[in-house]
Order: C-alpha cells, then sequence, then structure tokens
C-alpha cells in the first residue's frame, strides 16, 4: 500500500470489464440508466457513476469515458465495469436500449431512448480486445505520461487514479514501460485494500 500512498501502485486489473457504446443519441439513454451527469462530460472526459436497475437497485459502479464521434457522427463512449457485475452491466444497458426491459412498472409507456450498439471489448477479436491496468497514487497521473503515446484510451479518474484501457496484445509492453518509470507493482492483497479504504462513491478497485 506504501506506494499507493506516496507513489504510484499498478494493478492489473485485466478481470475488468470494457463495454463500447455506440448511438446516434447514445448520451440520453446512458443519463437516463446513470446517476452522473452524462451530458456535462466532453470527449477524453470521464466520470465516475452508479447503474441502478427499476427499483434503485445497485448493479454496479462504472466509470463512464466520452470519445469522439465516430466518422458518421454518432456518439460513443467506454464504460469500465467491476469483474463481478459486467455481465449484468452488459445485459442491462442491451436490454434498456432496446426497450426488452422497463424501466418504470408503473408506466409501460416509459422506456430508455435508444437504440444503442453495445460492444464488449474483452471478447471482441484479437484485433481489439482490451485490458485495463491501473495507476493509483499521488504520482499515477505522472506515471501516465510515460505511456501517452500508446494505443487505448485513459480513465483519469482522480488525481491519484489513472485506469488505462489497452489493446490486450500491448499490455504486457505497456506495463513494463510503467514498471520503468518508476510504477511499483502491486497484486491481489493491494487491489483489496484499496477497495475497502477508497474515498467514498469511488470505483472500487
Amino acid at each position: 500500500l506504501e506506494a499507493a500512498r506516496t507513489g504510484a501502485a499498478l494493478l492489473d486489473q485485466s478481470d475488468c470489464g470494457v463495454l463500447l457504446v455506440v448511438g446516434d443519441r447514445a448520451e440520453a439513454p446512458l443519463q437516463q440508466m446513470l446517476t452522473s451527469d452524462v451530458g456535462a462530460v466532453n470527449p477524453g472526459e470521464c466520470q465516475l457513476a452508479f447503474m441502478l436497475d427499476e427499483d434503485s437497485r445497485l448493479i454496479d459502479d462504472v466509470c463512464v469515458l466520452r470519445l469522439p464521434e465516430d466518422e458518421i457522427g454518432r456518439d460513443r463512449y467506454l464504460l469500465r465495469t467491476n469483474p463481478e457485475n459486467h455481465e449484468r452491466v452488459k445485459a442491462w444497458v442491451r436490454a434498456m436500449s432496446d426497450g426488452y426491459t422497463l424501466f418504470d412498472s408503473q408506466d409501460i409507456f416509459r422506456k430508455v431512448e435508444g437504440p444503442l450498439i453495445v460492444e464488449d471489448l474483452r471478447l471482441a477479436d484479437e484485433a481489439r480486445c482490451m485490458v485495463v491496468l491501473s495507476l493509483r497514487g499521488p504520482r499515477a497521473p505522472e506515471m501516465a505520461t510515460a505511456v501517452e503515446n500508446a494505443p487505448g484510451y485513459r480513465f483519469a479518474i482522480a488525481d491519484d487514479r489513472v485506469d488505462l484501457a489497452l489493446p490486450a496484445s500491448q499490455a504486457q509492453a505497456v506495463y513494463d514501460r510503467l514498471v520503468e518509470a518508476g510504477a511499483v507493482p502491486a497484486g491481489p492483497e493491494t487491489r483489496r485494500a484499496l477497495r475497502v479504504s477508497g474515498p467514498a462513491g469511488t470505483a472500487p478497485a
């Protein structure tokens, strides 16, 4: 834990999920499904948010990153999910956006706007499969600059946390470069400790 308190701990979070959400009006349905203000997020920015079911029960706490629009002008977002809830998040977003699940049992006509394309990048083909590494600690943003030209996406979650969604084929090389830059590899025990001791409202490690 010392590196997470004073430097930068490097966590392998390849068991986390990464969903690519695309749609002509993807902002609106995500705004309805998440507790954060998705409309306030600019491309390259991210927010932590809770995803709730129709009874306001927690499905997962996720991190949503807005990407630039695609070549035909559609909204694009990445959702970084926690391992134990990834399949629930994926199923919920797909069901809600397709209109197969009631958002409000008291109003059968109230649906989440859609449709959305939801792609699980953890299960994508080899060229597009993505995994997550996480830097935790006061030097996390500094360490992330060591791989700023690496392919993938950066979730700048806080001053002491940066998650990197990387092509699986590049993850080991990026991991090695971060260690060379001074990040300290941390194992499952550190990850569990950070998950328990992290500030209230932040996503688990």
